[in-house]
């Protein structure tokens, strides 16, 4: 993970010799009156023979229950010394297409996967520096960015991701020396966004709330996560160390043992189901619905009458606990893994009240008639 942000060292001439990726050129050439001029560029070094040099790509993202969306990066580029934002790009191999090129580099850049949409006739990015090539989905015209400077030309590639509810932001597989964030952005609010002022990405104290598309549903996602998982471990360790007294209340009953062998039992249960089914219908509902069971559990068990029917709401609220404990899944969802570690430290910290801490506060309850 970047510990730091990036700073250019130094700056000297580039000699043809230590020249890996680029060359400069003298170009001859003759102007409308006949005269006869000289021209300056740089060109890669790396162009295949299919005189393309590099695709970028537009991707597409559709899901079931969020509107469509789009991929940009953010990465430092040196020869500007600031973070650009950019949609995914690479250079094409020898012998790929630029098809072939754009699904690659998707992946290794994003680590999503798609189909390829549309592609452009060759665009030139940089006439006179580069030799890199575009390909958009509505077949623009050349389009040049510093035709003065470089021959750089490529293709602009749509590729279409199609998504599942459930599915989890896929891990990058980035070359050695690579930084790139990624952002999800909605197709509706990519003008604005790009307008915005960007801040340095190690300056982004939460750069995943972008990706959700909204910072209020980031923030009450993980609210609710946090909850539910305090919901899930004070289910049963807040009236643990009460039961004795509840039992002389309720009872007595010698069925009291069983309290905290349904919870156990009945969230063992569910909690091998919980997984593998939510990734197939998705884990919002599922976890609504666990939820709502431990919301009835809870009613259940503040007005049982008896023992017995304490025991019926701790299989109520064992099941639901299955759901809320299982906060790791939707974590991983949500943020990418270089800050996961901060995510899922707020879960656990969230829970002292009603995990570490339950006995003392279960006793405070007792004692104060709360």
């Amino acid at each position: 993970m970047a510990s730091q942000q990036p700073k250019i060292d130094k700056i000297s001439p580039l000699t043809a010799d230590e020249a890996k990726w680029t060359e400069l050129r003298k170009i001859d050439w003759t102007d409308q009156t006949g005269r006869q001029r000289v021209w300056e560029a740089a060109a890669r070094k790396t162009r295949k023979s299919s005189g393309v040099d590099a695709v970028a790509i537009a991707p597409i993202l559709r899901h079931p229950n969020k509107p469509p969306s789009t991929l940009i990066i953010l990465q430092y580029r040196p020869p500007v010394e600031a973070i650009c934002v950019e949609f995914p790009a690479g250079l094409i191999d020898e012998g790929e297409t630029p098809e072939e090129a754009a699904v690659r580099e998707l992946k290794e850049e994003t680590g999503y996967q798609g189909k390829v949409s549309s592609i452009s006739p060759t665009l030139s990015n940089q006439p006179g520096m580069t030799n890199a090539t575009h390909q958009v989905l509505d077949c623009s015209p050349t389009i040049v960015s510093d035709p003065g400077l470089t021959t750089a030309n490529m293709q602009m590639v749509t590729i279409e991701v199609n998504l599942k509810e459930g599915d989890k932001e896929p891990e990058q597989h980035l070359d050695e020396g690579e930084f790139i964030e990624r952002r999800i952005v909605p197709l509706s609010e990519l003008y604005s966004t790009l307008h915005e002022p960007q801040k340095p990405v190690a300056a982004t104290p939460l750069p995943w709330i972008k990706a959700t598309g909204s910072q209020h549903r980031f923030l009450g996602s993980m609210a609710a996560i946090g909850l539910g998982f305090c919901g899930g471990t004070g289910g049963y360790a807040l009236i643990a160390p009460d039961l004795p007294l509840i039992n002389e209340d309720l009872g007595p009953s010698p069925n009291i043992t069983w309290v905290g062998i349904v919870y156990v039992l009945s969230e063992a249960v569910f909690f091998a189901l919980v997984g593998k089914l939510s990734d197939i219908f998705g884990r919002r509902w599922f976890f609504i619905i666990g939820s709502l069971v431990g919301v009835l559990g809870s009613i259940v068990g503040a007005t049982a009458k008896d023992i017995n029917t304490l025991i019926g709401s701790e299989v109520l609220i064992g099941i639901s606990a299955a759901f809320q404990i299982s906060f790791f899944w939707v974590i991983s969802e949500l943020v990418p893994m270089r800050w996961r570690y901060l995510a899922n430290s707020y879960a656990y910290m969230i829970t002292i009240p009603t995990n570490p801490l339950a006995a003392k506060i279960a006793f405070t309850f007792q004692k104060t008639g709360l």
